[in-house]
């Protein structure tokens, strides 16, 4: 009996980039399966390979090119400092507005599965005390749950690949304007500059854009989420356990810094220690 051999699926030759993949395939990161696939089946992959996996927008090119002209204009209008900050928002209004909705998605979605989880289980028990009752309000709250759960993990995952993405650009941006400023010097200027001052602020000083824009949501999303769990402890176990367990819990956040320089010392005594015995 001969068996006939299914050939595997193969993927385009080429993945797509964000900018143009459909709707679907960025909700599900389809647009770069192509370029997973061949990694997976022959641990080889090129720089061909990744050539047309960045936007438009997310070229080196237009990227300095855009920094540069922005920077330039707030330079022409007199102003003795420019707003680092403010130039950044300026550039990445879209995308820093997409961050912040998808924040807000997210906060929403994280609280609305508790409140459903709950209208389900006292749903349940309404069912038990009363076997006449109908079952259809438990089944359209499970049908909520489940969806919110999907929901929420569908605009997590774009929530933190925008803010990657954020990150990414304004990171970019700021390595050429450091090796633009650089080019720039005289001889004098740059006698007074060290690779290692250079190298320190492309690798660890710009670095930390990726982290800070990533989270930055937080600034007004970390006040809203404390304000929404006040706001539900206080209708469920009232005004006081709410002003003690929400005082403990920030009365945290201090220590957890005092911790922290803490282990900062100790670990840097350590370390002259180490040298010292050697």
């Amino acid at each position: 009996m001969a068996v006939e051999q299914v050939p595997d699926f193969e993927p385009p030759a080429r993945c797509l980039s964000a900018d143009k993949a459909s709707f679907m395939q960025r909700i599900t990161f389809n647009w770069v399966w192509p370029l997973l696939h061949k990694g997976n089946r022959t641990e080889v992959l090129e720089q061909a390979d990744v050539s047309n996996i960045l936007g438009e927008m997310d070229q080196a090119e237009k990227l300095c090119s855009s920094f540069e002209n922005v920077w330039t204009e707030n330079c022409s209008k007199g102003a003795n400092k420019v707003s680092l900050f403010r130039l950044i928002f300026q550039l990445h209004f879209d995308t820093a507005l997409k961050h912040a909705v998808l924040g807000l998605v997210v906060t929403v979605a994280h609280f609305a599965g508790p409140l459903l989880l709950r209208e389900f289980i006292a749903e349940l028990e309404r069912l038990e005390d009363d076997s006449s009752r109908s079952a259809e309000r438990a089944w359209i709250l499970a049908a909520f749950l489940g969806a919110n759960g999907l929901f929420l993990t569908v605009n997590h995952h774009q929530f933190f690949f925008t803010g990657m993405q954020f990150g990414y650009r304004v990171r970019t941006q700021m390595m050429a304007a450091i090796h633009s400023k650089v080019l720039r010097l005289n001889s004098k200027a740059i006698s007074t500059i060290t690779t290692g001052q250079m190298v320190n602020l492309v690798s660890n000083d710009v670095r930390k854009f990726d982290d800070a824009l990533n989270f930055w949501v937080f600034l007004f999303d970390g006040p809203l989420e404390l304000f929404l769990v006040v706001a539900l402890l206080w209708t469920e176990i009232g005004f006081l356990a709410t002003l003690l367990s929400t005082g403990t819990m920030l009365s945290l956040i201090p220590l957890q810094s005092m911790e922290r320089r803490t282990h900062a010392w100790r670990g840097a005594e350590s370390a002259l220690a180490m040298e010292l015995r050697q």
